[in-house]
């Protein structure tokens, strides 16, 4: 698809997005957005893969940068050229990275990244003018203070597809916090179901949505996404098509992943109370353990593993059952696992970021080899609370993940730690 033609089909996306009306010059000052990328990973689709900055003076001229995983590029030029399409520029990178973008007046921009450093690639950008700067424009500051606050989002797995013989699948959900600020500035942090941190300073959108991307592993792999908030409801509701969030590990050879994301979450009040009386810790899914003396797996014991313990809520905080440890067995043939809380799982939550952490067992026992052997291993979880007013649809308001440890000794290199679903869900009782 050629420049012209391209940005034809940029606009009208744009502006059936916005839906409002484009007029004038450009306006100066900052821009804000995102660089996206068509991938065939999964189903054809098009997922962000960095993000967009740019600033006009009065005077005319122009900056912008653009962060990718591998790179920043800079870019700058005198001024918009006037066109049949409308204000257009062209600028080019220093290691020949050519960014074309067309002005869409008071809407913002669209535009192409290509060439250089990208080789065959062509990306595309897509960027509002940052209105929410503009104190005396009170249509924005209207909207920004109701957007203003604090929100807690959940990274839903979708889908993930393993790259190595490793078989490194994060198929538990992580999550981000965000708060957005005055002038739209919003603070990002988080953790992903790997156990991956993440944090970002990004910028509102007039489209009510948060350009989110970050390169991780040292360059090798990266996380993106537009966080779309509704403005009605300041829901981060489900987005499976296509999902809102793109996560790729490289890896070194058997390990790496590619994983797409649904954000399911909203604003959050701080302190705010829990609106049921009882939840469930449920845990779904478990991984084996190799005894490295003779490369054995052996399950875990399935009845310990923690599905439905019960967690009491006392306003603001979160008590799980109190555990019973299990005990050798009079002939010391095997362990007695008996209570609800046999993994021994422990649980904290912060009303104030709705946060919550804990830890529980994991028990292997084998006497395959004439002698008991038991094992034990301690899984941290981690997770957050999401939208306790309006719970959405049939999602547990709880959702995190949990970390076991890949004890194949073909792979202990790697120190790869599995990454398994964890979710509160509340008991819902009737008179």
């Amino acid at each position: 698809m050629n420049m012209q033609k391209w940005l034809r089909v940029g606009i009208a996306g744009l502006v059936a997005l916005l839906a409002v009306q484009s007029n004038g010059a450009p306006p100066v000052g900052a821009y804000y957005g995102v660089v996206r990328r068509d991938t065939t990973v999964f189903s054809p689709i098009t997922v962000v893969c960095g993000t967009f900055s740019m600033n006009t003076t009065a005077r005319g001229r122009i900056t912008a940068k653009i962060a990718l995983r591998e790179r920043t590029l800079s870019f700058k030029a005198e001024g918009w050229q006037e066109t049949e399409g409308g204000p257009h520029v062209r600028m080019e990178g220093r290691g020949g990275e050519v960014l074309e973008l067309l002005s869409l007046a008071n809407l913002g921009t669209v535009g192409t990244l290509s060439g250089g450093s990208l080789g065959d690639k062509t990306m595309n950008v897509l960027a509002t003018y940052h209105a929410f700067a503009d104190q005396t424009d009170a249509a924005a500051q209207a909207k920004l203070a109701h957007m203003q606050g604090y929100y807690t989002v959940a990274l839903v797995c979708w889908d993930v597809l393993q790259r190595g013989a490793a078989w490194e699948r994060p198929e538990g959900h992580g999550y981000l916090t965000m708060t957005v600020g005055p002038k739209g500035k919003v603070k990002i942090a988080g953790v992903l179901a790997d156990g991956t941190k993440v944090s970002q300073a990004s910028t509102l959108m007039t489209t009510i949505s948060v350009p989110f991307f970050r390169p991780l592993y040292r360059r090798q792999g990266e996380i993106g996404g537009l966080l779309l908030i509704y403005p009605d409801t300041r829901d981060l509701k489900f987005a499976w098509n296509p999902p809102a969030v793109y996560w790729d590990k490289l890896g070194s050879g058997p390990d790496g992943f590619q994983a797409l994301l649904a954000t399911v979450g909203g604003y959050f009040i701080k302190g705010a109370p829990l609106p049921e009386p009882t939840y469930e810790l449920w845990m779904p899914g478990v991984i084996p353990y190799y005894y490295l003396s003779d490369d054995r797996q052996v399950p875990p014991q399935y009845g310990a593993v923690p599905k439905g313990v019960s967690v009491t809520s006392t306003g603001t905080r979160l008590v799980a059952e109190k555990g019973i440890k299990p005990v050798l067995s009079d002939d010391g043939t095997h362990y007695v696992y008996t209570g609800e809380n046999s993994s021994l799982a422990t649980l904290r939550y912060s009303p104030h970021t709705g946060i919550f952490r804990g830890s529980f067992n994991l028990y292997y026992d084998d006497n395959s080899g004439g002698k008991l052997m038991h094992k034990v291993v301690k899984v941290p979880f981690a997770g957050v609370m999401t939208r306790l007013n309006t719970p959405l649809e049939d999602t547990p308001p709880g959702l995190g993940y949990c970390l076991m440890p890949d004890t194949n000794p073909a792979f202990r290199a790697l120190r790869i730690k599995h990454s398994a679903p964890m979710a509160l869900h509340p008991v819902l009782c009737c008179d």
